[in-house]
């Protein structure tokens, strides 16, 4: 991780001694990143076109890589937004983003994939699962300008990756060029809010040390923009690692449990636990519920331990009693202050602010 005298020459950010320092709380404006809104990815799903070639269902992806900067923080004391100049994915060079976006098919479906490398750089797309080598992505790249396809069947059922696999692809994936892909079983999983959770990591003075960390790209975008969950409402969070520079990175579920799917291939949870760590392109589901009794209304947390954590990979799920339930109250920020891990954070750190949107994204 940066040292903080270091972050601070980097994003202007004045720094007290004696006092921790939280940067980047600052609330990033969608329209500085084209519109990408962490709030919203983290229920999109990209499904393509399904198609009749060589008179079989196909489902058809179509992927470009553009160069784009992208805005992964704000500074706190200079309101400067910090810029990362990326490697991004999208359907078209004009909604490219970091991460790319999130893939849905169901297993056993034939998967099709038209990718445009839009580049400067020689780059590839390598999807995690179950195919030959002809369309495993580690040998098929595209030349800057040039176009190549991916053919597979979606298989296993559940979470996977994708991700450029020219080398040094620690490289290609610390620029941005990754995503998910989440393959439904035959026989669809249970209701639930689903939120796709990828783990991030910047390098802004070197592509070897991770500066800013993150949910989605945009430091404590969920601290600004809590994620409104009902009580008594199943979850599902889909959570990738993608952080290069770093052996593992951790996740913890505040004040909750959670059931362990890794990589979602198995119907059966492995574990029931708030925390897991995960290595470089590993994933699981997760599942959980705020159930009443005990939870009330109120701001808990998601985040990282450690470095990550305090660097920008930190959220808050705020829960509302969306069922009406009798004997808790319906305000959506009702019991605000109730969290004292919050209201610790706000006191010890000094920049780390308890802030819940008046208008949080909402999870339907």
């Amino acid at each position: 991780m940066a040292d903080m005298a270091g972050m601070a020459d980097m994003a202007g950010m004045a720094t007290t001694a004696g006092v921790p320092s939280l940067p980047f709380t600052g609330v990033v404006n969608p329209a500085l990143n084209g519109g990408f809104n962490p709030s919203k990815f983290m229920s999109q799903f990209e499904k393509g076109t399904v198609q009749q070639i060589r008179g079989k269902p196909t489902r058809v992806f179509n992927l470009v890589s553009v160069v784009k900067n992208i805005v992964v923080g704000i500074d706190d004391t200079t309101k400067k937004p910090i810029v990362f100049q990326a490697w991004a994915f999208g359907t078209t060079p004009t909604n490219a983003q970091v991460p790319g976006p999130t893939l849905r098919c169901t297993g056993g479906e034939t998967i099709l994939i038209n990718y445009t490398n839009n580049t400067p750089t020689t780059h590839s797309i390598h999807f995690h699962g179950i195919h030959n080598t002809a369309n495993d992505g580690s040998l098929q790249a595209a030349n800057p300008g040039q176009k190549v396809q991916y053919e597979f069947i979606a298989e296993p059922a559940g979470l996977m990756a994708y991700h450029c696999h020219v080398l040094p692809s620690s490289t290609h994936v610390g620029k941005g060029l990754y995503g998910a892909m989440v393959i439904d079983p035959t026989q669809p999983r249970t209701a639930a809010v689903e939120l796709v959770l990828i783990m991030n990591a910047f390098g802004i003075r070197s592509p070897l040390k991770n500066d800013i960390y993150a949910f989605n790209t945009v430091a404590n975008h969920y601290n600004a923009n809590p994620v409104t969950i009902g009580l008594g409402q199943p979850v599902r969070i889909y959570l990738v690692n993608m952080v290069c520079n770093e052996p593992a990175v951790s996740f913890h579920l505040h004040a909750n449990f959670f059931d362990l799917f890794p990589a979602g291939t198995q119907t059966q949870a492995s574990e029931h636990n708030d925390m897991v760590t995960l290595s470089l392109l590993e994933r699981h589901i997760l599942e959980f519920t705020y159930k009443v009794p005990p939870f009330t209304p109120g701001p808990y947390m998601f985040h990282s331990h450690d470095a990550p954590g305090e660097m920008g990979m930190f959220g808050l799920f705020n829960l509302v009693n969306a069922q009406a339930i009798p004997g808790l109250p319906t305000n959506p920020n009702a019991n605000a202050n109730a969290n004292p891990n919050v209201n610790a954070n706000a006191n010890a750190n000094g920049k780390r602010k308890k802030n819940l949107n008046p208008n949080p994204s909402s999870i339907p």
